[in-house]
């Protein structure tokens, strides 16, 4: 599932939202607490979440107690037409079983210890209605280790719980400090389609928000994988090989180490000559020459390096930035290349 978040000092256009829900974005997050505010946070969360509900959003705002206590006329009638709450600093356990009654709350991931996880649910907490949801780190070198993160949400996950967590986004970088918002150091910086199928599949996150902007290219291809489980992968390919631009390809089901194998490609009769029998990196595009007998016309994509062989020929790579995609194509898993790029 994907979330998007939008912040409460940015220009809030209906538009924006409905184009992001056309985009399989489910939830926005927002956040009442930073300090940079200097205008009414209030208003523009109400504005935000009206919004929101009209185009069949959820909306999730991160807040302190402070806030809530100062505001908690127009909040509680918020939360009762829908409001989430993430909750921040200041709120007790007594508060999130109090509040997770009738309400939709997420507390902090990063910082729940087992221990008071298991007295909320000793007090009355309504388990139906608790999400874990991890921070994101402005801070370079501040998010958490792929370590931490794996160990706490084995625990969370055996207890029952869904999971939400941040991969950072590539345009308009929120402030202060605009060096990407990341629950995970490792991904910082990463290219957010990449980033989120690493959230998704590998650490099986059920909600992958993108903390910031994030390129109308990329979204589309987040959109693509969201509505049909396909990846499109941007290429560089060469000039005589472009007739494979756009084609549906299915990986095959005893999936190599070394390859994606293109099951359709074989069944294209083409015919190939032997030509730059070059090098193989990861990220390679080839397709075997008449030199490899049966297999003649067989597209690959390679995913270790591999030496040069005179009967493959390299024919395009995948761009830098997407390279990981190729660890993300299993077993019949669906790809196309494209040759777009934003």
């Amino acid at each position: 599932m994907l979330g998007f978040s939008i912040y409460l000092h940015e220009t809030i256009d209906n538009k924006v939202i409905k184009k992001l829900r056309k985009k399989s974005v489910k939830k926005i997050f927002t956040t009442c607490h930073m300090p940079e505010y200097d205008f009414d946070v209030l208003k523009s969360l109400s504005n935000l979440f009206e919004i929101c509900k009209a185009n069949e959003l959820e909306l999730f705002a991160d807040l302190d107690k402070n806030f809530y206590l100062k505001n908690k006329k127009v909040l509680d009638r918020l939360l009762e037409e829908g409001l989430g709450l993430r909750l921040d600093y200041g709120f007790s356990l007594a508060d999130t079983i109090s509040l997770s009654k009738n309400n939709k709350l997420a507390i902090n991931a990063s910082t729940l210890r087992q221990d008071d996880l298991i007295y909320l649910e000793n007090n009355g907490v309504n388990k139906k209605n608790l999400i874990l949801w991890h921070n994101f780190y402005p801070k370079k070198y501040s998010g958490l280790s792929k370590k931490f993160f794996t160990e706490k949400n084995e625990i969370f996950r055996n207890m029952g719980y869904k999971i939400y967590a941040f991969v950072s986004g590539n345009e308009n970088l929120r402030p202060p400090m605009k060096e990407y918002l990341p629950t995970l150091e490792e991904l910082r910086g990463m290219n957010p389609f990449v980033a989120y199928l690493k959230m998704l599949l590998d650490f099986k996150i059920d909600c992958v928000f993108v903390s910031e902007g994030l390129k109308d290219f990329d979204l589309s291809l987040i959109n693509l994988y969201e509505e049909k489980s396909l990846i499109k992968i941007p290429v560089k390919i060469l000039p005589n090989y472009k007739n494979l631009i756009g084609i549906e390809f299915t990986n095959r089901f005893d999936q190599s180490t070394y390859l994606i194998r293109a099951i359709e490609s074989r069944k294209m009769d083409l015919k190939v000559k032997a030509e730059n029998t070059i090098f193989r990196e990861i990220g390679s595009i080839t397709l075997d020459n008449k030199e490899f007998k049966r297999y003649e016309g067989e597209l690959n994509i390679v995913k270790r390096r591999l030496e040069k062989d005179i009967r493959v020929n390299v024919i395009g790579e995948v761009r830098d930035s997407y390279k990981e995609l190729v660890n993300y194509i299993g077993p019949g898993g669906k790809f196309i290349l494209d040759e777009k790029y934003n």
